[in-house]
């Protein structure tokens, strides 16, 4: 279903072993591709998206930068003091020509380790970046997350909210990158 300003959401959508969410939140953001790709792969600037909602604490060593073959544990915390669990991070990058526009996305395939979120099979999140056609200090950004498992559908309100409060944060963030 298509809805409000360039989200796609699909929930309760049957695949093996339960059911599928898909959420995508595509927006314009305040800087050029180049510097949203940089942030990106910054490990402090990406936990900043979750602002003060969901504190991520890393588990042992923070790389200087995301690269593809990044493997991390964080450990989160709703408002800083509920614990959610473990997360693993696993990074990779691919690069996608779309006629003169080349669309950098880093994947995401860690997923929940422990806690309530570990319920959710198949973790796949997308963060894709592209040059607006025509500006030089504006770019498109598309932020998705794929999961599965029997319980998806109930997480699907939560994770809907919080890849809302992701895409306001990172339009405000961008505008200093």
């Amino acid at each position: 279903m298509r809805n409000d300003g360039g989200s796609v959401c699909r929930h309760g959508v049957p695949a093996r072993g339960g059911y599928a969410v898909n959420i995508t939140r595509s927006f314009e953001i305040a800087c050029d591709a180049d510097s949203a790709w940089r942030a990106m792969h910054d490990p402090v600037t990406i936990a900043s998206v979750y602002g003060s909602l969901i504190r991520l604490t890393p588990v042992g060593t923070v790389p200087a930068q995301l690269t593809t073959g990044t493997r991390m544990v964080v450990g989160l915390n709703a408002l800083g003091i509920l614990p959610l669990g473990r997360q693993a991070i696993v990074v990779s990058d691919s690069r996608v020509a779309r006629g003169d526009t080349e669309v950098r996305t880093m994947h995401d395939r860690g997923g929940p380790l422990s806690g309530p979120l570990a319920l959710l099979r198949g973790w796949h999140h997308r963060m894709s970046v592209s040059p607006l056609p025509g500006s030089e200090t504006s770019a498109s950004w598309s932020d998705t997350l794929e999961v599965g498992g029997p319980f998806a559908w109930l997480f699907w309100p939560a994770l809907y909210a919080t890849w809302r409060m992701r895409e306001t944060r990172i339009k405000r963030l961008s505008r200093t990158w």
